[in-house]
């Protein structure tokens, strides 16, 4: 999946869920991005958005391996796995 089509299919999951527009999450995500000094890609924004107005959006509990660098502050559900 594209990370367009994902962003989009977070951002209709988030305003559903939600009851805000979809114009008001990318505004969210963008304030967030803004930020974290462009630290956070689209999709980790999305998500942090989602987890500030209380939405799990993680219904399909898919694993998505990254490296440690990619971590964001407030993230939740993150297991490290790392080697000595």
């Amino acid at each position: 999946m594209s990370n367009s089509l994902k962003i989009n299919d977070l951002i209709k999951k988030i305003a559903s869920m939600s009851g805000h527009e979809e114009s008001a999450i990318r505004r969210m995500i963008n304030e967030q991005i803004e930020l974290m000094d462009n630290m956070v890609t689209e999709e980790g924004a999305a998500y942090v958005v989602a987890d500030e107005l209380n939405i799990s959006i993680d219904s399909d509990n898919t694993t998505q391996a990254f490296t440690i660098d990619k971590l964001i502050p407030g993230q939740s559900n993150v297991t490290v796995i790392g080697r000595v």
